[in-house]
């Protein structure tokens, strides 16, 4: 199991980050453990052949929780929205 707790999860989830979680680890994903945002679930005793792409998404998971607010915002440019709010995160204190 790869969990994590991030102080701005709550900032990112309105930028769609549950959903790009669930694009990007699918059945990995399951329900957090006590005290952390997200949690993944691996089965070691049944990897599929791809396990090096699975372990680097795992490697990757703050990452790409973090980037929603981009996909977010880069989407809004391509369809040529104006006007909206700034993304503001509070990653460090």
């Amino acid at each position: 199991m790869v969990s994590i707790s991030l102080k701005f999860y709550k900032e990112l989830q309105i930028f769609g980050a549950d959903e790009l979680l669930k694009r990007v680890y699918g059945s990995f994903l399951v329900n957090p453990k006590s005290r952390y945002n997200v949690s993944l679930l691996y089965n070691l005793e049944n990897l599929p052949e791809s396990k090096d792409s699975i372990v680097y998404q795992a490697g990757m998971l703050k990452r790409n929780y973090f980037a929603s607010a981009f996909e977010k915002y880069f989407q809004f440019q391509e369809e040529g929205k104006e006007g909206e709010n700034r993304a503001v995160i509070h990653y460090r204190d």
